[in-house]
């Protein structure tokens, strides 16, 4: 089961909010090695963070940063540790570029049964671009980037094609992963919407298609 709540004030000339997350997994059992032996006990396992964020907008860069109190507990094991975010964004050139960078989970978390779990700290960068309209044409890209020590280096593209009530949109990601080419179209007549796109990647789980009709109502 997960509980989530969230409080968020104007404070400091930006905004502040609190938050407290949990996720718990009860009913497990503890078994010996041999798989048909009965279970020796039955535990929980669970997660809490309890963060704090901070963040403002002055002009046309905004910036913030959380701080993380972490917990995961399961069986007779717990470990607790403390986490930090950060970032900033900036809308440039009438707000047509925006470009932005955040660091994510960096910090550290306590002994866990004779091991230290690693945060996923993560640096990324990116970058989105609106050019002017050509006879009624719009389009849009965008390019990012992460770096962490376990997925190495991920890099994202994505374009944007929008004629009328229709919509192309095209998109890459590549990592030491898995590669994977996406793509779609939808076309809006007055009311109703109609949506598809596809997915081919290197993992060889088949392609997924996705299909979506939206009706809005006045």
């Amino acid at each position: 089961s997960g509980h989530s709540v969230v409080a968020v004030q104007p404070m400091f000339g930006g905004t502040a909010a609190v938050g407290l997350r949990s996720l718990s997994i009860s009913g497990l059992e503890l078994r010996t090695s041999r798989p048909t032996d009965e279970p020796v006990a039955n535990f929980m396992s669970s997660g809490t963070a309890v963060e704090a964020a901070w963040g403002r907008q002055s002009g046309a860069l905004q910036w913030g940063g959380t701080v993380r109190w972490l917990r995961m507990e399961s069986f007779i094991y717990a470990s607790s540790g403390l986490a930090f975010d950060a970032g900033v964004a900036a809308s440039l050139l009438g707000g047509r570029l925006s470009i932005a960078a955040a660091l994510r989970n960096a910090g550290s978390m306590n002994s866990f049964n004779n091991a230290s779990p690693n945060l996923p700290t993560t640096f990324s960068a990116g970058v989105v671009y609106r050019p002017p309209d050509v006879a009624s044409i719009g389009t849009l890209t965008s390019a990012s980037a992460d770096f962490s020590e376990r997925h190495g280096t991920v890099v994202r593209l994505g374009a944007e094609t929008a004629v009328g009530d229709v919509v192309v949109t095209s998109g890459t990601i590549v990592s030491k992963e898995v590669t994977a080419f996406s793509g779609g179209a939808g076309v809006r007549v007055r009311a109703l919407t109609i949506s598809y796109a596809f997915q081919l990647a290197s993992h060889n789980l088949g392609m997924p298609h996705l299909i979506q009709i939206q009706i809005t109502l006045p």
